[in-house]
């Protein structure tokens, strides 16, 4: 006998369904016929479910783990995916969020260089271009940051860290700094906290 979960989350009008068990097919089944209870419902309620916009992930730590058969969602099937994004978190099979971190990373370098001639214009305040770095980058950057700061390595903090520095680098132009000033996790010196991962060796 294998034990079985099955939970429903809906955030935001996101509903997720999870299924947990020792059996990666046994799991694809729960998973299909709490769909179609789901699906039961919506019908029901004149509620219409978008199937291209439906992603199914399989977790697990094994490398070679063969893909049970899709689920099928309004008569239509869904592939399983190698990461799906849920409330703007991009989810990988092993769950390392390696993919999420360097996603962000990209994602505010290419903001920081729409926004380049501003942050290095004479024109405005230091302070100024703070602000507009915390609004426009770095809540992209730390983009729900309270639930995956604790469980990626400290090389995904280091590129998450490395596009915090270069930013901050073209803010400040050659206004003289203290020595560590760019070795500081996530920006505390720009006023907002630093987020070292938990539970390893914390940066100096």
């Amino acid at each position: 006998m294998y034990g079985f979960y099955v939970h429903r989350v809906c955030v935001d009008k996101s509903p997720a369904i999870l299924a947990k068990l020792l059996k990666r097919r046994l799991a694809a089944a729960y998973l299909q016929r709490a769909t179609y209870r789901h699906l039961e419902w919506y019908s029901k309620w004149r509620l219409g479910v978008n199937a291209k916009k439906t992603q199914a992930i399989l977790f697990t730590m094994k490398t070679t783990a063969d893909d049970p058969d899709p689920i099928i969602v309004e008569a239509e099937e869904v592939p399983w995916s190698s990461t799906a994004i849920y409330l703007g978190v991009t989810l990988d099979r092993r769950l390392s969020l390696k993919q999420h971190a360097k996603a962000n990373a990209s994602k505010a370098r290419s903001r920081g260089r729409l926004i380049r001639p501003l942050l290095r214009s004479p024109l405005l305040k230091l302070q100024t271009k703070t602000q507009l770095y915390q609004m426009t980058i770095l809540s992209m950057l730390l983009y729900a940051s309270s639930a995956w700061s604790g469980f990626i390595t400290r090389n995904l903090w280091d590129i998450i860290g490395k596009t915090d520095r270069t930013i901050l680098r073209t803010i400040l132009g050659d206004t003289p700094q203290p020595k560590d000033y760019f070795r500081r996790p996530i920006a505390s010196q720009g006023g907002v906290l630093s987020l070292p991962p938990r539970g390893r060796k914390k940066w100096k």
